[in-house]
C-alpha cells in the first residue's frame, strides 16, 4: 500500500483543488479511493469551486476512520490521500471529533498539510453564496445545492429564524448584522495545537501565490512535480482564482470600505458586487466597534460610501460593543476624529 497524504483545512478553502493538484502535478492518471481505483480527472472546476474532483472526504468522525481502514485494505503503488475539515456534526469541535481524527493523524507519521485562513482574513467567508453545496445541519446526507436554500439553513440552525419572515431586504440586512459573527469563522485551528510536523500551507498563499510556492510544498512532500503539467496546471489554477476573487477583494478593501463611510470619502461599491451578508457585515462593524447605525429603510443596495455615511445615525439598540477590527480605531483617528 502507498502512503496516505492527509490535508486537514477549514471549510471552504480550496482543500478539494489542493487535494487534486497534489496528484495531478505528480503525473497521476488515477487514484484511490474507498471504492477502488478512479480515472483522475484533468479539470476539476465547476461554476463556484473544484468539485468535478471527488476526494476521499470523510464527514463525521466515523466516516474518516472508515474512509481511512477502507483505503488501507487496497493495494496501490502511489500515495493516496485523506481530506477532511471540520466534520459536519461537529463544526465548533464540541463533541472534540475534530480533536480525534487529527490525533489520529498525527500519530500516523504520515505527510500532513494543514490549510487554513489567518484571522485577519475571515473576511473571505463573508458571501452569500457557498463555495459548495452544504448539508442540512441535522442531516449529513441531504445537500443543499443553491445559495438561498443554504443561507436559510444557516439562518435557522444557527439563529431559530425563518428567512421568510423577513418582509423586506433592509429587514433582512438588519438582523444578519445584529445577530450574526462574522468575525468568528469555522476554522479547524480551534481543534488542536498542532504542534506536531506538518506543513502549514495559509490559503492567502493557495489563493494569490501559489504558483510559486507550490514547489515547497512538493518538496516536503518529498514527490516529484511532472513538469508536462505545469502549464495546463498554471492555466486551471489562474481560472479557479477567478473563482474566489470577489472575496479576497471585499476582504482586501473592508477597513477602507468602513472608514470612508465614516468620514464620508467617496468611494463607489458597485464594483464590489456586494451581497446582502457582506453589506450586513459593513454595518455589523459599524455597530459593535463604532456604535453607529444606518437609517437603512428603503435601501435597496449599497452603492457609495458617501450614501451610507449621509445614513449614519446613533445606534439605538441595547448591545453590547466588541471590537473585532481595533486597528480601525487607530485608522480612524488620522482623519482627525477621535470619537464617534
Amino acid at each position: 500500500m502507498g502512503q496516505i497524504i492527509y490535508i486537514i483545512t477549514d471549510p471552504g478553502v480550496g482543500g478539494t483543488f489542493l487535494n487534486w493538484s497534489i496528484h495531478y502535478l505528480a503525473g497521476h492518471t488515477w487514484y484511490q479511493t474507498t471504492q477502488g481505483q478512479q480515472p483522475l480527472i484533468d479539470n476539476p472546476l465547476k461554476q463556484n469551486n473544484a468539485h468535478c474532483f471527488f476526494p476521499n472526504q470523510p464527514l463525521t468522525v466515523d466516516n474518516f476512520y472508515q474512509t481511512v481502514n477502507k483505503l488501507k485494505e487496497h493495494e496501490f503503488n502511489q500515495f493516496g490521500t485523506v481530506y477532511f475539515h471540520n466534520f459536519i456534526n461537529d463544526l465548533f469541535n464540541k463533541s472534540g471529533s475534530n480533536t480525534q481524527a487529527i490525533d489520529y493523524v498525527k500519530q500516523s507519521k504520515s505527510k500532513i498539510i494543514r490549510l487554513s485562513l489567518d484571522s485577519k482574513d475571515c473576511l473571505y467567508h463573508c458571501h452569500y453564496t457557498p463555495r459548495a453545496p452544504t448539508h442540512k445541519f441535522n442531516d449529513t446526507y441531504t445537500f443543499l445545492t443553491d445559495a438561498d436554500s443554504s443561507h436559510a439553513e444557516y439562518v435557522k440552525h444557527f439563529h431559530a429564524m425563518d428567512v421568510r419572515q423577513f418582509s423586506s431586504i433592509w429587514e433582512h440586512r438588519n438582523f444578519l448584522a445584529v445577530c450574526t459573527r462574522p468575525f468568528d469563522p469555522i476554522t479547524i485551528t480551534n481543534s488542536s495545537n498542532f504542534s506536531f510536523e506538518h506543513y502549514y500551507l495559509n490559503a492567502l498563499d493557495l489563493f494569490t501565490t501559489f504558483s510559486s510556492t507550490l514547489y515547497q510544498l512538493f518538496n516536503y512532500l518529498e514527490i516529484k512535480i511532472d513538469r508536462d503539467r505545469l502549464d495546463k496546471w498554471f492555466t486551471i489554477y489562474h481560472s479557479w482564482q477567478k473563482i474566489v476573487n470577489q472575496r479576497l477583494i471585499f476582504s482586501h478593501y473592508f477597513d477602507e470600505i468602513v472608514i470612508n463611510i465614516l468620514v464620508g470619502k467617496n468611494m463607489d461599491l458597485v464594483r464590489f458586487n456586494l451581497d446582502i451578508v457582506q453589506e450586513s457585515t459593513l454595518q455589523h462593524i459599524l455597530l459593535y466597534q463604532f456604535g453607529r447605525n444606518l437609517q437603512s429603510k428603503n435601501l435597496i443596495n449599497f452603492v457609495n460610501t458617501q450614501q451610507l455615511h449621509k445614513l449614519l445615525c446613533d445606534n439605538a439598540s441595547d448591545i453590547k460593543s466588541y471590537w473585532p477590527r481595533p486597528h480601525l480605531i487607530k485608522n480612524f483617528k488620522t482623519h482627525g476624529i477621535n470619537q464617534m
